[in-house]
């Protein structure tokens, strides 16, 4: 269901020349890939997503940042860490540059919405660096998740959103524990020698 509405989105945004609105629909598509584990699919959506958001004229710099993290997540759940690490990298150092508007109004939403996404990608780096298991890492991925656990805890504190403050916090809680495992594995052995 999801998926056809994605793609009657998809459509009409081709027919009226949309390419912001293509571009949304192909990373939803790609996230929904994401999710369900599909990633031939979720590749194609994401990387059509962002030829369309990379391209001047569209000048959409938090679509560019949206879609290169889901690339990022993409490309970690793929095994491929270099190209996830360089594709969330390159989506903070674009968060850096995204315009700012001019009504109060709009103000306030895209500082929440530039917050979230800035979230998901300290969340994404935090996933990755635990992926690659050595000591550092996970001192660098616990420091993502506390950034991520920051950053949401504003929003939360400023308007109430509390469903991506859990899933960080649910996300921290599984590394604790892994962390937890591998000192308790570690201790076996040293005892054991």
């Amino acid at each position: 269901l999801a998926e056809n509405s994605l793609r009657e989105y998809l459509h009409l945004a081709g027919k009226i020349h949309d390419e912001r609105g293509k571009a949304r629909a192909y990373l939803a598509l790609g996230r929904m890939y994401l999710i369900q584990g599909e990633l031939e699919k979720a590749d194609k959506s994401l990387k059509a997503a962002f030829d369309i958001v990379s391209k001047s004229d569209v000048d959409d710099k938090l679509g560019v940042a949206e879609t290169l993290i889901a690339l990022g997540e993409l490309y970690r759940l793929q095994g491929n860490l270099r190209q996830a690490d360089r594709a969330l990298s390159i989506s903070f150092d674009t968060l850096q540059y995204v315009a700012r508007p001019a009504t109060e109004s709009e103000k306030f939403q895209f500082e929440i919405t530039n917050e979230r996404i800035k979230a998901e990608a300290w969340y994404q780096l935090a996933l990755l660096y635990a992926s690659r298991g050595g000591e550092r890492d996970y001192e660098n991925a616990e420091a993502a998740y506390h950034e991520s656990e920051y950053i949401l805890e504003r929003i939360k504190e400023g308007i109430g959103d509390q469903r991506r403050f859990a899933k960080v916090l649910n996300q921290m809680a599984v590394f604790d524990t892994e962390m937890a495992k591998r000192l308790s594995v570690g201790e076996s052995q040293e005892a054991r020698e």
